[in-house]
């Protein structure tokens, strides 16, 4: 068995991701998850951060890639405004490129902001948009492809 993370904001940007074991040389593989909304809408420390809701007629990219068990348990720790729930395979769109071919219990994860932690409407006013996080995230997907670019921007709410 083997597990797949779905990375929608600075996860895609590899380079960053210190938590994972040669996180530069990871093979990661574009996608988009029918059903998922991305918005810059998590109470990070000093600023908004993204995170995904489950909305039927939305669309979300980003990238899968293979964790260790030890990774996993890094990611967790790391991403503390967020709970991990499982994907469903069926929910993913090979887009970009078919660079994975899941097996029958291979397990697909995704990184859901805690209820808590998400900013309602009167409160996004309040925090701050970090130029620099942006950046991380903006990198990340200007690496993978033109169009995987153009799509995390249109599929991004602000």
């Amino acid at each position: 068995m083997s597990i797949y993370v779905f990375g929608y904001g600075s996860l895609i940007n590899m380079e960053k991701n210190t938590e994972l074991n040669n996180s530069i040389h990871k093979k990661i593989c574009p996608v988009t998850v029918k059903g998922l909304k991305r918005s810059l809408n998590v109470n990070g420390k000093n600023h908004r951060v993204f995170g995904v809701k489950d909305v039927k007629t939305s669309l979300c990219n980003g990238i899968l890639f293979k964790v260790t068990n030890n990774e996993l348990g890094n990611l967790i720790e790391r991403e503390k405004l967020y709970t991990m729930k499982p994907l469903e395979k069926s929910r993913i769109l090979f887009n970009y490129t078919k660079c994975v071919t899941f097996k029958p219990n291979d397990k697909l994860v995704c990184f859901y902001p805690i209820a808590k932690h998400i900013l309602t409407k009167n409160k996004l006013d309040t925090k701050l948009i970090n130029i620099n996080y942006l950046q991380i995230c903006i990198e990340g997907a200007s690496r993978i492809k033109n169009i995987f670019l153009d799509d995390f921007v249109k599929m991004t709410v602000i």
